[in-house]
This record gives structure tokens, C-alpha cells and sequence, in this order.
């Protein structure tokens, strides 16, 4: 959510308070998350293979950021910030709304 907030605090700038307050949701997003995604790799993958595990979790991460940092440039330079960013919004309330999804059919109890 304060991902979301942020890129959409970024669309909406017109004085420097949103800038501001963009910057701190923008913060608040890194700190929690940042340390979210090597603690899961560390705690999935088998002691003898965490190497390799972290290995392929920043493969993908370096081969995801070129097409996205691709495609905010294309946007930018076609539409402007304000369109950038509310792709990113969008992007990011997808994933969240995917997540929830996920999470709530995983909470279900099966039925044999």
C-alpha cells in the first residue's frame, strides 16, 4: 500500500510537500520490504544451497529491472511522470490484489 501511495503521491505532484510525502511512503515501503525477500529465500532454500538460491533470486531480480526501467523510460519520454507513475501504481495494485488472492485461497481448507 505505501508503494502504491507513494508512485500515486508522484502522479499528483504539483508543490514540493508531495515530493515529501512521496519520499517518506516511498521509504516506508523499502524498509518493509527490503529485508522481506532474502529472509524467505534464506528460510526456502536448503542450508547447502542458499548460495545458489540467492544467486537465482538476484538473477531475476537483474533481468526484471532492465524491461522495467525499459519501460518507465519509454512511458516518460512518450506520456511524462504522471503517466509513469500511474503505471506503476497500477502494476503495484495488481500484484497486491494477485497477492491477496493467493493468500486467501491458500487460507482455504481443502476438501478431499
Amino acid at each position: 500500500m505505501a508503494l502504491i501511495a507513494a508512485y500515486l503521491a508522484l502522479a499528483v505532484a504539483s508543490e514540493a510537500w508531495h515530493l515529501y510525502l512521496a519520499a517518506i511512503l516511498w521509504g516506508i515501503h523499502l524498509g518493509m520490504t527490503q529485508g522481506l525477500m532474502p529472509a524467505i529465500v534464506a528460510d526456502l532454500a536448503p542450508p547447502d544451497r542458499r548460495g545458489t538460491a540467492f544467486g537465482a533470486y538476484h538473477l531475476v531480480v537483474g533481468f526484471t529491472a532492465l524491461p522495467a526501467g525499459a519501460i518507465a523510460g519509454v512511458l516518460w519520454s512518450f506520456d511524462g511522470a504522471q503517466a509513469t507513475f500511474l503505471f506503476g501504481a497500477s502494476l503495484a495494485a495488481l500484484a497486491l490484489a494477485a497477492f491477496a488472492l493467493w493468500s486467501l485461497r491458500r487460507q482455504r481448507p481443502r476438501h478431499k
